[in-house]
């Protein structure tokens, strides 16, 4: 029996919080690039899973290339838009057989998938015959450890042309025993060995920084960004879920279901105090608070601005940390009080309408 057998037996919490964001990120994803992608004349965006699984886990819960399979079948009927593709890759030959059993329906009704057998590394240049140079492609990495991850072997599928969103999920909790017995395998998984340096006080940190570094150089990324992910507030991560991509828009999309996840886990861990504990609203006092002097320290360097610069500037330098709305919320309550005045352009637009901090 593998290590892996009886992974996909049934979805547990915090294989449930990966896949919910990355389901709710494909449908504006989709929506936006299908647009892009018309424009430019383009006839097909990709969403590539590069170890897909059986499909299904063992419960009946849709995995990986479910959720990529219906989102493309959920915009077939706009025939005049841009046809959403899926490449699915399995190594294990049971595992190929039912993926390729519960996505035959859907390639029934239309939507184009291939699924490929073999290892993703390898898998490749046969990904890259079928998604063109120029296609907007989602590429979503989930591997079984640390050893299956090597990282030259993204270079022809990451630098593309076409405008790539990468979602990765480094397993974390293997990187100890890694390091002590194989760090060559943290090596090649992360791209080189600069996190040597900074293990000792970093330890984890050093090889997330390493991954982040290399992959951002590697795809001409706008950012890297990381979340990690774990079924308890107060938990120690499972693993971290590492998100590329060149467009400001994805981070923000991102950062708002993270957050959302957040928030969910802070309920969960305050369900179980004493009914009559005010942690939760003491937490989110103090956290408006923080938002607020995160605000205003932006504006001591920059005090003729935009609320959109406001809310990029946010999103990129406390990430995970407040929703696009409540900065919304933020910014216009520092409009009320005088502590930003706004200047009203015909049209008026809030995003965009020149702000000064007084």
């Amino acid at each position: 029996m593998t290590r892996t057998s009886g992974f996909f037996d049934q979805l547990r919490d915090h294989t449930e919080i990966k896949l919910r964001i990355l389901g709710k990120f494909m449908v504006p994803w989709r929506a936006k690039l299908g647009y892009k992608t018309r424009a430019r004349g383009g006839k097909r965006i990709w969403y590539v899973d590069g170890f897909a699984g059986p499909g299904r886990y063992g419960d009946g819960a849709e995995g990986s290339p479910i959720i990529g399979a219906s989102q493309a079948l959920s915009v077939l009927p706009a025939v005049s838009g841009p046809i959403l593709g899926c490449v699915n890759v399995e190594l294990d030959s049971t595992r190929y057989e039912a993926l390729c059993r519960e996505t035959h329906p859907y390639s029934q009704q239309g939507v184009p998938i291939w699924n490929l057998k073999g290892d993703f590394s390898e898998a490749i240049p046969g990904i890259l015959e079928i998604v063109g140079q120029d296609d907007a492609v989602l590429v979503f990495i989930d591997p079984f450890g640390v050893k299956a991850l090597e990282f030259d072997k993204l270079r022809p599928l990451v630098s593309r042309r076409g405008e790539t969103d990468l979602f990765l999920t480094f397993q974390t909790s293997a990187v100890y025993r890694l390091v002590t017995q194989h760090p060559q395998y943290v090596t090649q998984a992360v791209g080189s060995d600069d996190w040597r340096c900074a293990w000792p006080n970093r330890r984890v940190e050093a090889v997330l920084d390493t991954l982040s570094k290399n992959l951002g150089e590697l795809g001409h990324f706008l950012g890297v960004e990381r979340y990690a992910i774990r079924s308890e507030k107060q938990a120690a991560a499972k693993y971290h879920l590492v998100i590329a991509s060149r467009s400001y828009h994805a981070f923000e999309l991102v950062n708002d279901f993270v957050c959302q996840e957040e928030k969910a886990l802070d309920h969960k861990f305050y369900a179980k105090l004493p009914q009559e504990s005010f942690l939760p609203q003491i937490d989110t006092e103090a956290s408006e608070r923080r938002l607020v002097d995160a605000i205003l320290d932006f504006g001591k360097a920059h005090p003729k601005t935009t609320r959109r610069e406001i809310i990029q500037h946010i999103v990129l330098s406390h990430w995970r940390q407040w929703r696009t709305g409540e900065i919304k919320n933020a910014v216009s309550g520092l409009i009320d009080a005088g502590r930003i005045s706004r200047e009203k352009r015909v049209p008026a637009h809030i995003d965009t309408d020149p702000l000064s901090f007084v």
